[in-house]
């Protein structure tokens, strides 16, 4: 049915994808003789079908080309379920967008759930956030008795501990999709880009892949080879425990070694570090410069 619905078209996001490795490497997009592009329509998962365009009319297009395809083979879309959400570029107003099936509008939204996960008219991560938390709460609540209401664990030593299972979750998801046929649209999405339009001056917000190093480095993974070693579905899942529990001991061993280091000070005073900073107008001392600075606006006023 698909293939009669979009055969030949252009409508869709067109993205540049090279699967031969070398992930980390920002440059190797720009061999255009090794990239390959490709237009994703549509996104199938059992009996959904999320569509794809980059403007309203394309949108249209593709939606009735979709219809068409299923009268002609005898299926009904139900338009009390099928919702449209448009994600408009940063800095750009909202415009509500106006889709139809056989003459009736559908129903726009700001935020929808496709696969488990929440997209937002925003296009951040902000509603998947507050909805794992949400569905967590359980899980949040059996620990709280042992974990979140103990005082002698930080507040920063538990987050540092989620950190941990966090960077085992993405190092895991990173081998799966390295394994995928080079034909599969996640890896074609974790392997390429829009091949169209350029990321914003100064910092632009982090990808996938951008933390996918950090979090290889954290797990003592190898950042040069980790795609060959992630072939082996068996010895990566080795090398992600291993450097998970690597990590972890790391962690309780600096805590021990700062907490040691604090006892230490409090016993000898004179192990203290001296103020770096002091006024020029009334002498006083301070340790960090933000702190003279601060000083500095009282005698201004």
């Amino acid at each position: 049915m698909l293939t009669d619905a979009f055969h030949g078209t252009k409508e869709g996001i067109d993205i540049k994808y090279r699967t031969d490795g070398k992930l980390l490497n920002q440059r190797r997009l720009l061999a255009l003789t090794k990239v390959k592009h490709t237009v994703l329509k549509d996104f199938l998962f059992a009996d959904d079908c999320a569509l794809n365009a980059t403007s309203g009319q394309d949108m249209q297009v593709s939606t009735d080309r979709f219809s068409g395809a299923c009268d002609n083979f005898g299926l009904i879309i139900s338009t009390k379920k099928t919702e449209v959400l448009y994600q408009p570029r940063p800095g750009k107003p909202y415009k509500e967008p106006c889709v139809t099936v056989h003459g009736q509008v559908l129903n726009p939204v700001d935020k929808f759930t496709y696969l488990g996960s929440t997209m937002s008219r925003q296009a951040n991560i902000d509603e998947e956030v507050n909805g794992r938390i949400s569905k967590a709460s359980s899980v949040f609540g059996r620990l709280r008795r042992n974990v979140w209401d103990r005082r002698g664990i930080k507040l920063s030593t538990k987050l540092k501990v989620i950190h941990t299972l966090i960077e085992k979750a993405q190092a895991r998801w990173a081998g799966h999709v390295r394994r995928m046929n080079d034909s599969r649209i996640p890896k074609m999405l974790l392997y390429g880009e829009l091949a169209e339009g350029k990321r914003l001056a100064g910092r632009p917000k982090l990808r996938f892949k951008d933390s996918l190093k950090a979090t290889l480095k954290s797990l003592s993974i190898p950042v040069e080879n980790w795609e060959d070693a992630a072939t082996d579905r068996h010895q990566w899942r080795r090398l992600v425990h291993q450097g998970a529990e690597l990590a972890e001991r790391r962690r309780i061993s600096l805590a021990v070694s700062k907490r040691e280091a604090r006892k230490a000070r409090e016993k000898n005073p004179s192990l203290q570090p001296l103020p770096k900073h002091k006024c020029d107008v009334c002498g006083r001392c301070f340790r960090a410069r933000i702190g003279l600075v601060s000083h500095t606006r009282t005698h201004k006023d």
